[in-house]
């Protein structure tokens, strides 16, 4: 009985691996499948030989790590320093003359019925 099942199943097996394997390759094509390592070791190696590791001065490592816990104290603390944007500060220009005219046609305008 087993290998009369066995027998039976096996063309049904190949087929799907048939079918998995064109569906992976298919999927590789268009990157929605990672590749196969044996095909991009080559790669690697090549990339490998090509460009050899750098590693960052010593100060600027200093520097960066220094910088950076500034900058997490400061988003910690609430502190964030936010420059001010030209439209924002036009608009603020804007506001603050038109006050100031306001404000000096309303004192030339008393002092006319004063007097």
């Amino acid at each position: 009985m087993i290998p009369f099942v066995h027998g039976n199943l096996q063309p049904t097996w190949h087929r799907l691996a048939l079918l998995g394997r064109h569906l992976t390759d298919r999927l590789e094509m268009f990157g929605l499948w990672p590749t196969r390592p044996q095909l991009v070791e080559p790669l690697e190696n090549a990339v490998q030989a090509a460009l050899r590791p750098i590693e960052a001065p010593r100060a600027f490592r200093e520097s960066l790590r220094h910088n950076l816990t500034i900058a997490a104290q400061r988003q910690a603390g609430g502190l964030v320093i936010e420059y001010p944007r030209p439209l924002r500060e036009g608009i603020v220009l804007g506001l603050s003359a038109g006050l100031l005219a306001a404000a000096i046609t309303v004192l030339v305008l008393l002092f006319r019925r004063a007097d």
